[in-house]
């Protein structure tokens, strides 16, 4: 079998270098598997990652810390 490149420069099974100082990155999701799966992944690419479970615990976190990247559920209990 052919190996096929792929579009970002890796072999398969190969995972990108973590990013020296990764970003801080905000997950707002109500759905736990969601956000820790998200969590997870990016953690494993370098990034630190904060999670809230509402839309009320997003904000405080967005007033109160700073963020390069905010992921957000559209619909959230108790706060869009």
């Amino acid at each position: 079998q052919t190996a096929v490149p792929r579009a970002d420069g890796l072999s398969d099974g190969a995972q990108p270098a973590p990013m020296a100082g990764g970003l801080r990155v905000l997950v707002a999701d109500d759905d736990a598997e969601v956000a820790e799966l998200l969590r997870d992944l990016l953690g494993r690419a370098g990034h630190a990652v904060d999670l809230a479970a509402d839309g009320e615990a997003a904000l405080h976190l967005a007033l109160t810390r700073d963020y390069d990247v905010v992921l957000s559920d559209l619909r959230m209990p108790g706060l869009d």
